[in-house]
């Protein structure tokens, strides 16, 4: 299936600071924005944005701030074919302080722009639009932080309406929005919170398996963690069989001949 390629496509790139080639390889961390983009001639290409999209909705949306890598929550609502007032009264909702409200033009704007929930009129959008988005969280199988609040016709397929919670119109969901709001940001926070620590793990074993006898000072000068929390993730990465053990030679980290599980080494 092909997605169309939309401004908001390439921003959301550039917003993730990892540039991708035709071959899928990132070239270099950045940050900006398409117009940084086009005067460095760089390009993005649709299959790439594609798979970097997929990625991000895995929760694996990382920014660079002060140079250092970091995971970033969206703290965002976005709605699409709402009338005015429509729009203002969830704007009143907003479920904490930092979050915004992103009206959407085209449909391809929910699926590029990371959110905590979107509310989508079905009936102001084409068929083929409509299909476009079934077909996109079909195949990415729930693996998605948002929760969608889908209103009236075209419904769902049933193979794809366990992604969305279905209502009738906007009134049905009008007197306890700012509940439904609020339980999707708790919902996004805690996936968001999981994916942070996860990738805290992934990037503690790469960096034992890349540099042997590293001190868990170092450890936590890179990841910017406490020595206590480092120790915590080693503790955690032994416990799903990482063989990592500290070496009083070396006076650090090492995995067991340098042999990773979750790397495939074995």
């Amino acid at each position: 299936m092909a997605y169309p390629v939309a401004g908001c496509c390439v921003r959301r790139v550039y917003d993730l600071g990892v540039y991708y080639d035709r071959g899928h390889r990132v070239l270099e961390h950045c940050t900006g924005y398409p117009a940084q983009a086009e005067q460095a001639g760089e390009t993005v290409h649709s299959d790439a944005v594609h798979h970097l999209r997929k990625e991000l909705r895995c929760g694996a949306k990382f920014a660079y701030e002060r140079g250092r890598r970091s995971m970033t929550q969206d703290y965002r609502i976005n709605t699409f074919g709402l009338m005015q007032k429509q729009n203002q009264f969830v704007n009143a909702n907003l479920p904490v302080r930092d979050c915004e409200l992103y009206i959407a033009t085209t449909p391809t704007d929910l699926i590029a722009i990371n959110c905590e929930a979107m509310i989508v009129n079905a009936s102001a959008m084409e068929q083929d639009d409509a299909d476009m988005i079934f077909g996109y969280y079909q195949e990415v199988n729930g693996c998605t932080d948002e929760t969608i609040f889908w209103l009236g016709e075209p419904m769902p397929p049933k193979a794809a309406r366990k992604f969305f919670k279905c209502y009738p119109d906007f009134d049905a969901i009008k007197d306890k929005l700012k509940y439904l709001l609020l339980t999707a940001h708790s919902k996004s926070k805690k996936a968001h919170e999981y994916s942070e620590k996860l990738v805290n793990g992934l990037k503690i074993l790469a960096l034992i398996r890349k540099h042997p006898g590293i001190s868990t000072q170092k450890l936590s000068d890179l990841t910017e963690l406490s020595q206590r929390s480092v120790q915590r993730y080693i503790a955690a990465l032994q416990a799903t069989g990482e063989w990592i053990e500290y070496d009083r030679t070396l006076r650090g980290w090492k995995l067991f001949h340098g042999v990773s599980i979750l790397y495939g080494d074995v």
